[in-house]
């Protein structure tokens, strides 16, 4: 029973990720999101679920406003 948990959840977490904005540029200590219409809320949580698997905290460091979109860059401190 525990067995088929844990070969769950890697499938479960992946889930998670099919609605997440996507990164353009994960290279740490930072990370550019890139979001249709400002949708600044989905950028922030994805940079802090990005920053945290590095023991980090996600901060907003420049935001570019496009017509389509927005792109977020934020640094992992």
């Amino acid at each position: 029973m525990r067995s088929a948990y844990y070969l769950a959840l890697p499938l479960l977490a992946l889930g998670g990720c099919v609605n997440a904005p996507p990164i353009t540029n994960p290279a740490p200590p930072g990370l550019t999101v890139r979001v249709e219409k400002g949708n600044q809320a989905e950028a922030e949580a994805r940079a802090r679920q990005y920053c945290s698997q590095y023991g980090k905290r996600a901060s907003l460091d420049k935001t570019n406003r496009g017509a389509d979109e927005t792109l977020l860059t934020y640094s992992c401190n």
